[in-house]
């Protein structure tokens, strides 16, 4: 699911290069709550925003949880390695207008959330 990306991204973000690019943190947070709103509105069984944000938090908790008491050198090992990398470097190599275009495509289409609509 998209959703999953983006906060997958965000959680990475927080945990390996926190600070680093506050525009590209700003429209990650931007996404993930437009994403957050097009789930409540479409989904067909009934969610909240503040449901779909605690488990997004739950998340990112347990990616800060795997980094915490790690040397620095362990720390960038485990950054360096980490799946969703090549999918933050991605996101963040484009432009902010380019990701808010990816975006828009599949919250366009008034649907019921499905696991993946951008493939």
């Amino acid at each position: 699911m998209q959703l999953e990306i983006y906060v997958g991204v965000q959680s990475y973000t927080e945990a390996c290069q926190p600070g680093e690019d506050r525009s590209f943190e700003a429209d990650l947070d931007e996404a993930i709550d437009r994403m957050n709103d097009f789930i409540v509105e479409n989904s067909l069984v009934p969610v909240s925003k503040s449901e779909l944000q605690d488990a997004a938090r739950q998340r990112e908790k347990h990616v800060k949880q795997m980094t915490r008491w790690q040397s620095d050198d362990d720390h960038r090992k485990l950054c360096e390695a980490n799946p969703i990398r090549p999918m933050s470097v991605a996101l963040r190599s484009a432009s902010h207008d380019s990701r808010v275009s990816i975006l828009n495509k599949p919250l366009s289409v008034k649907r019921p959330p499905v696991k993946n609509p951008c493939l």
